[in-house]
């Protein structure tokens, strides 16, 4: 692949993991391991990498929004949410690991824990190294797994 083949990956797979990070019905998981899998093992990682910022930009977004700081059309007083937060509550570590926890494992829903950052009482570069750790390892085992089976 030339690299301008190469940067129109890169640019899509930001463009689709920012609006995942939106959009629930936008899936960067699958769309990672797609890429992923018909990709050379040396692409993985900085797929997986600009799919992680375009994930984060999304999601510190809704942890703005979430803090007032920002406005998106986002709900904020459901259901869903008021248990989330009250897990979170619950939490007997730090809620710098619930964080990780959310973002790699995907439960509780990273996108309410995002909108709830503010509730969480978690600083957004806090949040950020976080959620960006704990998506980066999510997209390496998706995206590597999938690398490796095409293989």
């Amino acid at each position: 692949m030339d690299w301008k083949g190469t940067l129109g990956m890169y640019a899509a797979t930001y463009l689709v993991c920012l609006a995942s990070g939106f959009l629930p019905f936008v899936n960067a998981e699958i769309y990672l391991a797609s890429v992923a899998a018909l990709s050379s093992r040396a692409l993985v990682v900085p797929l997986v990498i600009v799919g992680t910022l375009g994930q984060m930009t999304a999601k510190t977004a809704i942890f703005l929004a979430g803090r007032g700081l920002l406005q998106l059309p986002v709900a904020r007083d459901s259901e869903r949410m008021r248990v989330v937060l009250e897990k979170a509550r619950s939490w007997r570590g730090p809620i710098e690991v619930f964080v990780f926890v959310s973002a790699s494992a995907g439960m509780p829903p990273f996108y309410i824990v995002s909108l709830l950052g503010g509730a969480l009482k978690l600083g957004v570069t806090r949040f950020v190294i976080v959620g960006f750790a704990g998506r980066l390892l999510r997209f390496l085992v998706i995206a590597g797994g999938a690398n490796a089976v095409a293989r």
